[in-house]
């Protein structure tokens, strides 16, 4: 193995050390945000009845 082959290896191992947990937490971010936001009533919905419990 040649030491530009080494080197390749090596910047595409620490890309991945530092992309993977980008792409990972923006995936995260990004469905806990997609879910929270179809889960949220419509913006010109009424508010609810006040409960008497």
């Amino acid at each position: 193995m040649s030491p530009d082959t080494l080197s390749t290896g090596m910047f595409w191992v620490g890309a991945l050390f530092v992309l993977t947990p980008l792409v990972v937490g923006g995936t995260v971010i990004g469905i806990w945000w997609y879910q929270r936001k179809k889960a949220a009533p419509p913006a010109d919905s009424p508010p609810p009845p006040p409960s008497t419990g």
